[in-house]
């Protein structure tokens, strides 16, 4: 997974790479939390947003509601 500028770079696992024109990319992985993909953005000259159980534990409600609300400001 690379993400440049309006570009978003990903492969299907088996050396096929895939290019994409993006205005924003949204990231929803596994079961637990993820935070070493901050660590990287924090470095970055991208906007993000941290929701869901990666912002802390949470109940379902609650994330649902978070991701609404970051998808509003995108």
């Amino acid at each position: 997974l690379r993400i440049d500028p309006g570009l978003l770079m990903y492969s299907n696992g088996e050396n096929t790479q895939y290019y994409s024109a993006v205005d924003n990319v949204i990231l929803a992985i596994g079961l637990k939390p993820r935070n070493d993909l901050v660590k990287t953005l924090e470095t970055g000259k991208y906007k993000y947003f941290v929701i869901g159980d990666c912002d802390g534990p949470e109940m379902l409600k609650k994330a649902i509601h978070g991701g609404t609300l970051v998808g509003l400001q995108i």
